[in-house]
């Protein structure tokens, strides 16, 4: 997430209690603004004034990590890769997904429209 170059609203979050475990995340979102970070015993976000007054409820979710894998970037080619992320669940061990990057310019030359060849009317 990109940082806010003029925060309007700032919020913090504080434990209340025992520290959280590491593997617990927090999800903040107002308006059309979402942060996500680990969840620590105090933590403060900042925000852009959100439009059309949906400044005035926020979400809040807590998620706990059940797997994570390293994917490699160094074929930008759009190319399909298999990932597998092993997953600390009982009956789900394993998620299997494809994963196809491409660098901006690709995907930018891809959307260009193909100009075609031939005389003015």
């Amino acid at each position: 997430v990109a940082p806010d170059l003029d925060p309007k609203m700032e919020v913090r979050i504080d434990s209340d209690g025992p520290a959280p475990p590491g593997d617990l995340y927090v999800s903040m979102r107002i308006g059309d603004v979402q942060k996500q970070s680990r969840f620590l015993s105090s933590r403060t976000y900042r925000f852009p004034d959100p439009a059309d007054g949906k400044g005035a409820f926020g979400r809040i979710e807590v998620f706990k990590r059940v797997g994570h894998a390293t994917v490699s970037f160094d074929s930008l080619t759009g190319e399909p890769q298999d990932v597998e992320v092993q997953c600390d669940l009982p009956q789900f061990e394993t998620l299997r997904m494809k994963l196809a990057v491409k660098s901006s310019s690709q995907a930018a030359e891809e959307a260009a429209p193909a100009v075609k060849k031939g005389r003015m009317k």
